[in-house]
């Protein structure tokens, strides 16, 4: 495994820390907390000479993030100065200009702005970020606003507009700039133009989807933070704040009617991701009426199904009944998470679907 929250040590770590105060088996838990020693002691050190990549779910970001989280479940001294290493870090994403949530700016921008303690440290950071998402917006010939090196960008969390707009709706309630609200609007209206009546095009298969990386279940999410910030920092007219409630109507649909029964259980692609969005939705104090049974029994149900399958025939992360990975996003430390997260009542959470 490589050292990364996405599918490598990190995710692993952070999922065995969610679960651990739930674990009623002593000997389990003993072995638990040691695997947890070990990776940190792993990360603690590669950190320094690692390069490779700076981004929160792929890279140094995610490492560092982790670090501090395990020093805190440990009750251990932090090594590191956090703050100045978040921002040398930013400093770095920065010289790459990738924009997106998975890889790029976009998810340290969402970091920072759920950490409050951190924005009045980084706005230097914060400021030259702004900048790159203002300036490497693109255009296509329909007129759409999007920041997908393709000509053909799709409606994602992961690789789209999706995870953009999260970190430019943050960015505006912290700066007031006039000009993030304005390509803010744009990147939306890109998402209105691939709205289908069900769910959104996914031009991977010219169909749609419900996962969390393409299609609908990122469009939950990203809603469902839009809501949220809104709530904080009031930075959505009536109108915008209807248009992202009917969207999140539009995604559980479509999530229920695609993104329960799949042959895939992970958080990334998989059912552990849609029931952990579906969770998030449910307990979100936003005024909505689906007429419909996404309620706490239709969850508890669908999480049963999908832990017997499990226990019984296998986790589905691969080819068949197999699982190919460990990985957070990828395997079974998400199908952890998922499971904990919902036990634990969790709300929409800190940095989308991982809560660091």
């Amino acid at each position: 495994m490589n050292y990364s929250i996405y599918n490598g040590i990190s995710g692993l770590a952070l999922s065995l820390i969610e679960c651990y105060d739930l674990l009623k088996d002593e000997h389990l838990r003993i072995q638990v907390k040691e695997t947890i020693v070990r990776i940190y002691n792993t990360l603690k050190i590669s950190y320094n000479s690692y390069g490779e990549n700076y981004s929160l779910f792929l890279g140094k970001l995610g490492m560092l993030l982790t670090m501090r989280s395990i020093e805190n479940f440990l009750n251990i001294t932090h090594t590191l100065k956090f703050t100045k290493e978040v921002k040398e870090i930013c400093n770095l994403l920065c010289q790459h200009n990738c924009t997106d949530l998975l890889d790029g700016i976009a998810g340290a921008v969402d970091y920072i702005f759920c950490n409050p303690e951190l924005i009045k440290e980084t706005k230097p950071e914060l400021l030259q970020m702004k900048d790159i998402l203002l300036n490497t917006v693109r255009h296509n010939d329909e007129g759409s606003t999007f920041w997908d090196k393709s000509d053909r960008p799709n409606v994602s969390l992961a690789h789209g507009n999706l995870g953009i707009e999260i970190a430019l709706l943050e960015l505006y309630a912290i700066f007031r700039d006039s000009r993030i609200k304005k390509v803010f609007s744009k990147a939306i209206a890109f998402d209105i133009s691939r709205k289908l009546n069900q769910g959104w095009l996914d031009i991977r298969n010219n169909s749609h989807s419900a996962n969390w990386c393409h299609g609908s279940t990122g469009v939950l999410i990203s809603r469902l933070k839009f809501l949220r910030i809104h709530q904080q920092s009031n930075c959505l007219s009536e109108s915008e704040c209807n248009t992202f409630i009917e969207d999140i109507k539009h995604a559980v649909y479509d999530i229920k009617n695609i993104g329960i029964d799949m042959t895939n259980f992970t958080l990334c692609h998989g059912t552990s991701g849609n029931l952990l969005a579906l969770s998030y939705y449910i307990r979100e104090d936003v005024s909505i009426d689906l007429n419909n049974d996404i309620n706490q029994a239709f969850l508890l149900n669908k999480f049963c199904k999908l832990n017997s399958f499990g226990l019984e025939l296998g986790w589905m992360c691969g080819h068949g009944t197999n699982y190919e990975s460990l990985g957070l996003f990828t395997g079974i430390a998400g199908i952890i998470m998922a499971n904990s997260k919902y036990i634990k009542s969790a709300t929409i959470s800190n940095s989308n679907l991982i809560g660091i």
